[in-house]
């Protein structure tokens, strides 16, 4: 009577005795959580990386655009940063996918990579239109 009155005020004991079985599947969730927060984090400083990217190809387009007035070049160079920068951030929109879990995570994942997509192929074409 006493094992189960102690069990019972300290909860935390029976994790502790050798025949529970919730460990291992408590072990288990743990790991996915961790990796899951690894891939979150990893795509984070992905998507950092492209929005860094851009801001750098704008930097350097006004630079340019003020020392040589040249309106011309500097809309290739920011074209040429916005595609890159978006493909870094798709590829950091393509490893958040491991994180998905519920249907209206997936329908975002969905609608933040097609708008993607399409910017990307806009301002590819700027980009082609602009070298004629």
């Amino acid at each position: 009577m006493q094992l189960r009155a102690t069990l019972i005020s300290h909860p935390n004991l029976i994790r502790r005795l050798p025949h529970n079985r919730k460990e291992p599947a408590k072990n288990l969730g743990a790991a996915i959580m961790f990796f899951t927060d690894l891939f979150t984090l990893l795509a984070s400083l992905i998507e950092f990386i492209g929005a860094l990217l851009i801001i750098g190809y704008m930097l350097a387009a006004l630079v340019m655009l003020v020392r040589t007035g040249n309106v011309m070049t500097a809309r290739l160079l920011v074209a040429d940063g916005a595609i890159a920068g978006l493909s870094f951030k798709l590829a950091g929109t393509l490893v958040k996918t491991i994180a998905l879990h519920t249907w209206q995570q997936i329908l975002m994942f969905v609608i933040i990579f097609a708008l993607r997509i399409v910017l990307k192929r806009l301002f590819t074409w700027e980009r082609t239109r602009l070298q004629k």
